[in-house]
């Protein structure tokens, strides 16, 4: 026992960093983010919340993440549901995500556990890289990884266009984009040692469009319903719903 290195003996060394970007890579490769990002919109509310609590400046703050999976102080007794444990598959992993996640319905961490099963099950099991780490910790930095990767998919499609000014507004311009993949890079802060991950992404058929408030301000909103768009023809008057998102603040 007195051979195994502490966390910041292993930040350090480097090998936590590189054992959460090969998961992070393997997330990449494999997960279908186009079926995430529909899996995580019903979730609205709660992802911005977790998106704020682990996305500063423009970094993801993995140490963070990583300090709350191993307290689990996002939660209490009273929120604990005892058949979180019954996990026929006894499998630790899905375990921790029902602790993490507590406050959440139980069907999104079943959900998301659907989506990362063959992602998280294969890098735990293949010899190399993983070795390093206690089992314990590899555990840790898995639930890590996974959280990490579903705020990056958030923070670019939602949590960057922050809910703000106007609320409604006269249409001013209706302009359609088409599916396409976008490229873009995010931050992860492991310690003081930034990982930096490129992401490709599909992005479905979108509609931006202007608004104009009472006092002069002009807004771009972005919305992926073609209902909401059919809606908003230039000269509409339009309040912000759920489909629509702020994109960018033409004019104060």
């Amino acid at each position: 026992m007195k051979h195994l290195k502490s966390y910041q003996q292993l930040n350090e060394s480097q090998k936590v960093n590189e054992f959460l970007g090969t998961i992070l890579d393997r997330f990449e490769e494999k997960v279908d983010s186009k079926k995430l990002f529909h899996f995580l919109l019903p979730f609205k509310k709660e992802m911005d919340s977790l998106c704020r609590k682990y996305y500063k400046e423009g970094a993801i703050d993995a140490d963070k993440i990583y300090s709350d999976i191993k307290s689990f102080n996002l939660t209490t007794e009273s929120y604990w549901d005892k058949t979180y444990d019954e996990d026929e598959d006894n499998n630790v992993v899905l375990r921790y995500l029902y602790k993490f996640f507590v406050k959440w319905p139980k069907s999104f961490v079943t959900g998301l556990w659907d989506i990362f099963h063959m992602t998280v099950i294969e890098p735990w099991q293949e010899d190399g890289l993983g070795k390093v780490l206690s089992s314990l910790m590899m555990v840790m930095w898995i639930l890590v990884g996974i959280i990490v990767y579903i705020i990056s998919i958030w923070s670019f499609l939602f949590f960057d266009m922050k809910f703000n000014g106007l609320t409604h507004g006269k249409v001013t311009g209706n302009n359609f984009e088409a599916a396409h993949t976008e490229t873009y890079t995010s931050t992860i802060m492991v310690g003081k040692v930034p990982i930096i991950q490129y992401h490709t992404r599909h992005v479905d058929d979108r509609w931006h469009i202007q608004i104009k408030g009472e006092g002069g301000r002009v807004e771009d909103w972005v919305t992926y319903s073609p209902n909401a768009s059919d809606n908003a023809s230039p000269g509409a008057e339009i309040k912000k719903d759920d489909n629509w998102s702020w994109e960018n603040t033409e004019k104060r």
